[in-house]
């Protein structure tokens, strides 16, 4: 009988603590034990002005950097960057007024002065464009920046429709030591050297630019008239 009693009270212990292994959780972290990682998805960045200017929405760029500008109003890349959509659009007055408000902020600014030479070349404002492209060569003049063959032909057209022909003709020449073979560049050095009398010097920027591209009339009716004038002379 007392063999039975020792059974049953064995019997009883072992339901016991197999009913507290049930309700203990199995995989609880030891209190040192590091957390599992949360996995999150990542936040995405919200673009900017920059952003859509590089993807060639301008409209929209120009809102972001409006709100920006509320908050940041003399950050010079605004200004910049929103001279570079105006002129993406061909807006060049708004690229000019921007731009003006950009050099009221930073006079010396190579890209803020850039965009106001380049606003008002396109707007026939030549003697304007010329102001701003000459304080940018006295401050950025490298033989190797990519941008140097434009300032110099830029210059040197204003400098022609001003009637300044020996300057034209200096700038021009500078643009056609970076390009040679520039077809508009060859043309506006045939026309300068006409003006400056030069007839044999036109003549050869005449013939060069043939060329490249024999059916440009323009070109071609100038080299003949030239050519004409010279064997009436002889």
């Amino acid at each position: 009988m007392k063999k039975i009693l020792i059974i049953n009270l064995f019997f009883l212990f072992t339901l016991t603590l197999f009913a507290q292994d049930a309700t203990t959780p199995a995989a609880a972290p030891a209190n040192n034990a590091p957390a599992a990682p949360v996995q999150t998805t990542p936040a995405v960045r919200q673009k900017n002005g920059w952003d859509y200017y590089s993807e060639g929405n301008y409209h929209a760029s120009i809102r972001s950097l409006e709100e920006e500008r509320k908050l940041f109003p003399g950050r010079i890349n605004i200004y910049i960057i929103l001279g570079w959509n105006y002129k993406a659009l061909k807006d060049y007055p708004e690229m000019e007024r921007i731009s003006i408000e950009g050099y009221n902020i930073n006079p010396i600014h190579v890209n803020i002065l850039k965009n106001l030479g380049e606003a008002c070349y396109f707007q026939n404002k030549y003697n304007d464009s010329i102001k701003y492209f000459e304080k940018y060569a006295k401050i950025k003049n490298k033989w190797k920046d990519p941008y140097t063959y434009l300032l110099y032909y830029y210059l040197g057209d204003s400098y022609y429709h001003v009637g300044a022909y020996y300057k034209a003709d200096t700038a021009l020449s500078a643009a056609n030591a970076l390009k040679p073979n520039n077809v508009q560049n060859l043309l506006l050095l045939g026309k300068v050297n006409e003006k400056l009398k030069n007839t044999k010097q036109a003549m050869k920027y005449y013939e060069a630019l043939l060329k490249i591209e024999p059916a440009n009339i323009e070109a071609r009716n100038a080299y003949e008239q030239l050519k004409k004038g010279e064997n009436s002379n002889s």
